[in-house]
């Protein structure tokens, strides 16, 4: 009789820390299953959002598309406006139209020192080929604050 009561005692033992560890494995399972609710929540609310997002831009693009359709109109029908402008003369007895083209072979730049401030004061005469044998460049005060 005495082993069986040592064998009941060890059983119970037994299944007292069964039960204390299943306790403690529903306890964490529970702070899981809230934990893991609070996520789904926060994933619903996201897509939520970018189905609200998703037909902002669908309207959006609607918009755009008709003002591009609009705008594809009003190119065609100022293409056409221009082909009906173009097949008439453009001479005409009382008109005459003349363009100027412009070629820039090589651009202007600065430069010129002293020289060139004091040609655009117009204390000195424009280049050596301006110039006749009778004139005489004078000596002219220098500026103040000079720029060299």
């Amino acid at each position: 009789m005495k082993r069986r009561i040592i064998v009941l005692e060890k059983n119970v033992t037994q299944l007292t820390q069964m039960y204390h560890q299943i306790a403690n494995q529903r306890a964490t399972l529970s702070i899981d299953v809230q934990m893991k609710d609070k996520s789904l929540k926060r994933k619903a609310q996201k897509i939520e959002e970018l189905d609200k997002q998703i037909g902002n831009l669908k309207e959006d693009s609607k918009n755009l598309r008709a003002q591009a359709d609009l705008l594809k109109e009003i190119v065609k029908k100022r293409l056409e406006d221009g082909e009906q402008i173009l097949s008439q003369p453009v001479f005409t007895q009382a008109t005459f139209t003349y363009t100027l083209q412009t070629n820039v072979v090589k651009p202007l730049r600065g430069g010129g020192g002293k020289d060139a401030i004091q040609f655009f004061l117009g204390r000195k005469k424009s280049g050596v080929s301006g110039m006749l044998a009778s004139d005489k460049i004078d000596e002219e005060p220098e500026l103040e604050g000079s720029l060299n």
